[in-house]
């Protein structure tokens, strides 16, 4: 047999061996989507093999590869064989990044699921202050930072801008919003959808806003963690303007899809007003913001493009901004 875990027989075996095990204390499946970032995804792993946790919780890693060439592959075979953990591989050949973390899903069958990106890695407490935190406020889904490494070249108006910095908050804090990033939620949350990421999110981004705008309005809470910290490796194609414009542009037309879909005509409507006027006095600070360095510019610009997505969004325009020629 393969070392690749796809098959259902060896896959129930390992659930098997968790369920058994789990009575000893939480369980959790750590969800990794990833695509075409093979060393990356090493360093990830590795700082996964570095958890330290209490010895009553229960781990397994469940990667799931978006690249039908499978370029995850090597990667993970050759963390199999050091891991302290139980490992599953398997691929999402359909380009699409919410189908793979529904994929991912059906592979888990733990008290709770980790999600963290294929650029980024954990500090070694990382897990445990998730854990603690979700069983000591009883949320259904628990967020932490995710703090930028930048290349050493970076361009200083990137670094004073501080454009990739996250907001922070007080542990135990409520929140409206969430990401995939860095997140842990209660299975049973994930059980209440069938398909808990919305498919046609899947090349836009914002399948992991979705999801938790859904978990909120249904009653559960959110909550914050400060202390789980994990960290984004930005590459150099990201350190620039047209990068930052992009990106805000996309999350602009995701939020408008997010929260308009459920809201009455003329709200959708004010707030499409609200978003014209915003835009203008955008454009306006951004005619100023220059003179006073390039990161201010940059900024009033990213507004710009924030507020232009929204409008954007509403006459249905989408911007696939995660669309890659596969092969």
């Amino acid at each position: 047999m393969d070392w690749v875990t796809r098959s259902v027989d060896v896959i129930d075996k390992a659930a098997e061996k968790v369920t058994r095990e789990v009575t000893a204390g939480v369980s959790v499946d750590i969800c990794v989507a990833t695509f075409r970032r093979p060393g990356l995804l090493r360093t990830l792993l590795d700082s996964l093999n570095r958890q330290e946790l209490s010895p009553k919780m229960v781990i397994r890693i469940i990667v799931v590869d978006n690249d039908i060439a499978e370029s995850a592959k090597d990667a993970v075979k050759e963390f199999s064989s050091v891991s302290l953990w139980p490992i599953i591989y398997d691929v999402q050949s359909e380009q699409n990044i919410a189908l793979t973390r529904n994929r991912a899903l059906s592979l888990s069958n733990a008290d709770f699921v980790a999600f963290i990106d294929d650029d980024e890695f954990a500090e070694p407490c990382w897990l445990q202050h998730l854990v603690d935190s979700a069983k000591g406020t009883s949320a259904a889904a628990v967020f932490g930072p995710v703090l930028p490494v930048l290349p050493a070249n970076a361009p200083d108006w990137i670094q004073k801008g501080r454009f990739f910095e996250p907001p922070r908050y007080a542990t135990g804090a409520d929140m409206r919003v969430g990401a995939t990033r860095n997140a842990l939620v209660a299975k049973s949350w994930i059980r209440k959808w069938s398909t808990p990421f919305d498919s046609a999110f899947g090349l836009t981004g914002g399948e992991d806003t979705e999801f938790f705008d859904r978990i909120y309005k249904a009653g559960g809470r959110l909550a914050w963690c400060d202390e789980a910290m994990v960290y984004e490796h930005v590459g150099m194609d990201r350190v620039n303007l047209g990068y930052l414009l992009r990106r805000a542009f996309r999350s602009g037309q995701s939020y408008a899809r997010i929260f308009n879909k459920d809201s009455a005509f003329p709200v959708r409507v004010a707030r499409l007003v609200y978003r014209g006027i915003l835009l203008l006095v955008a454009l306006v600070l951004s005619s100023f913001g220059w003179m006073f360095g390039k990161e201010l510019g940059a900024k009033a610009l990213v507004k710009v493009c924030a507020n232009f997505g929204q409008i954007s969004a509403s006459f249905g325009s989408r911007y696939e901004q995660y669309r890659c020629t596969v092969g």
